[in-house]
């Protein structure tokens, strides 16, 4: 009798056959990049789903905002962790790292702040 499959490998499983769909349909390159903008996107509506926005415009433009800083900031990130801990140099690092910072896009602004003032703090010694 077969063991059941557990949820995480079912997670790895349907993620490894998005990525190998997409690069089938798109190139390899053009995978990793869409993988990167669904879990931006992915991230992003869970974000969304708080209902802190008060009209359909303002979610749009959240949701615009959050998605354009998810990405312009998933691929620095990853590599800065990928730099500093090379066991977590993976394909999927910047997918990940797109879809945390999508999570937590209601929160980029105060998270922002924090960072900046610590940096000011060290500069100013």
């Amino acid at each position: 009798m077969a063991e059941p499959i557990s949820t995480t490998t079912t997670g790895v499983v349907a993620t490894a056959g998005l990525a190998a769909l997409l690069a089938g349909a798109f190139g390899q390159v053009a995978a990793d990049v869409m993988m990167v903008i669904l879990g931006s996107i992915s991230g992003t509506v869970i974000a969304l789903s708080s209902g802190k926005a008060s009209s359909p415009l303002r979610a749009l433009t959240f949701f615009l905002g959050a998605v354009a800083s998810s990405l312009t900031l998933a691929w620095a990130l990853a590599s800065l962790i990928s730099g500093l801990h090379p066991a977590l140099q993976s394909p999927y690092t910047p997918t990940l790292v797109a879809f945390l910072i999508g999570t937590q896009a209601m929160r980029l602004s105060e998270i922002a702040t924090k960072i900046s003032s610590k940096l000011e703090q060290k500069v100013e010694g």
